[in-house]
C-alpha cells in the first residue's frame, strides 16, 4: 500500500508526481495530466514518467502559481 503524501513530505523532495500533485490539491489525476500537457503545470520527462518540479509545488502553495 502506498503512503499518502503530505505538504511536509513533498516540500523535501525535488520532484512529485502528477497523481500526488492530484492527492495534493484536490485536483482529479486527468485534470492534472491535461494541464501538464498543456504547459498549465510546468513538468518534466524523466524515462516515461512526468514529474513537477518541487520549485513549482512551493510557488503553488505559497499562491505565487496557480493550477
Amino acid at each position: 500500500m502506498r503512503t499518502a503524501i503530505t505538504k511536509e513530505i513533498a516540500l523535501t523532495r525535488a520532484t512529485i508526481s502528477g497523481p500526488e500533485l492530484a492527492e495534493l490539491t484536490g485536483l482529479s489525476k486527468i485534470t492534472v495530466y491535461r494541464k501538464m500537457e498543456s504547459g498549465e503545470i510546468p513538468s518534466i520527462h524523466i524515462g516515461s514518467r512526468r514529474l513537477i518540479s518541487n520549485n513549482y509545488y512551493s510557488k503553488l502553495i505559497s499562491g505565487e502559481a496557480e493550477a
